[in-house]
């Protein structure tokens, strides 16, 4: 199985039988967003703007390949829904709790 890491940091998977690093292959799979005002608040005397996020396209995410899986961020494995991409989680921190 290959991992093509999208992000732009290194991967450091880390399990009870050992870990591996995953450098990032140089390419960032990234969503579009389009940002619509959605009127305002005001919190102690200063307005605050609001907007809907409508996500769009994705860029530099390759099309399936077989026994590829792609690391990318949630968002953009949210909107690719597909069983070959994933996301990191389960993070973890070291004691200053840096991931």
């Amino acid at each position: 199985m290959k991992i093509m890491n999208l992000t732009p940091h290194d991967l450091h998977l880390v399990t009870d039988n050992g870990s591996v690093s995953i450098a990032p292959s140089g390419a960032v799979a990234r969503v579009s967003v389009v940002r619509t005002p959605a009127g305002s608040i005001v919190v102690d005397g200063v307005s605050i703007p609001l907007s809907i996020s409508t996500y769009g396209d994705i860029t530099d995410l390759p099309a399936p390949q077989q026994d590829t899986i792609y690391v990318v961020s949630a968002l953009v494995a949210q909107v690719a829904n597909r069983k070959d991409v994933f996301y990191p989680d389960n993070l973890v921190r070291d004691d200053a709790g840096r991931v």
